[in-house]
């Protein structure tokens, strides 16, 4: 897993980022895409703490930042320590 820098843009940070009607991907609500494969990132994948620092992110002008950017240790959901 890459290790994030604090002034990198994070796209669970963007106010853009908007999941599907079906849950199972975040998509820029601006239309950028993220690769020159796909509009979408799947949301196993950002639950698996997959990198969200996207390049086309670090220099858009639509890119609304909604907070500080995620620690490393704070990426992903499914690989939190289980709690009792």
């Amino acid at each position: 897993m890459k290790e994030f820098n604090e002034s990198d843009r994070q796209l669970w940070q963007c106010m853009e980022a908007k999941f599907t009607k079906d849950d199972k991907y975040i998509k820029c609500a601006k239309g950028h895409w993220f690769t020159n494969k796909t509009r979408k990132v799947k949301v196993s994948d950002a639950a698996a703490g997959e990198d969200l620092v996207k390049k086309v992110c670090q220099n858009c002008t639509d890119y609304n930042e909604m907070g500080p950017s995620l620690l490393e240790s704070e990426a992903g959901w499914n690989c939190l320590p289980k709690t009792a």
